[in-house]
């Protein structure tokens, strides 16, 4: 398993989780607050643990910015930042940003959850390469969810590069 792609995955976690509750909760209308409490769930300090590593021991923490219009999660690995995450939800589609320390680039969209689950897709680029990548969130309570991060082949298979588990 390509570390490299876990650590992508990690960095990308938070971001669509919160995104998807999101949309689950309907987009706010313009007397409501900017996001809606299924959003705000998010917002504090997560422990995320790596399947593949789970030695490794990573935060992310997330928080309203730019006047509670966006959510921003930081994660971090023995205090270095490993990545940044800006979500918001436009036209009824959530929308997650993404960058890492070492370069990488995504953005993963969803229209909602279906099924307790919500799915990201869209496209990462590695500086050299764009890839096809989706996360699934699962809620599994209040305080925990489980994020597997996926990337597609070129023969269009679907192969797991990070499998997370976030508890607050």
């Amino acid at each position: 398993m390509n570390t490299a792609l876990r650590h992508i995955g990690v960095k990308i976690l938070t971001a669509g989780t919160i995104v998807l509750l999101t949309i689950a909760a309907g987009v706010a209308s313009a007397s409501e607050a900017p996001l809606p409490a299924e959003l705000l769930y998010f917002r504090g300090k997560w422990t995320i643990t790596v399947k593949e590593d789970p030695s490794a021991a990573y935060t992310w923490t997330v928080s309203e910015d730019l006047k509670g219009e966006w959510l921003v999660g930081v994660v971090d690995k023995g205090g270095e930042r490993v990545s940044t995450d800006l979500w918001r939800v436009n036209a009824g589609v959530i929308e997650r940003y993404v960058f890492t320390n070492d370069g990488v680039f995504m953005k993963v969209v969803s229209s909602g959850w279906k099924s307790g689950k919500l799915v990201l897709s869209g496209i990462g680029n590695g500086k050299a390469i764009d890839f096809r990548v989706r996360e699934t969130i699962t809620r599994i309570s209040d305080n925990k969810f489980r994020a597997v991060w996926e990337r597609q082949s070129d023969d269009g298979k679907w192969t797991v590069f990070s499998d997370e588990t976030c508890v607050k």
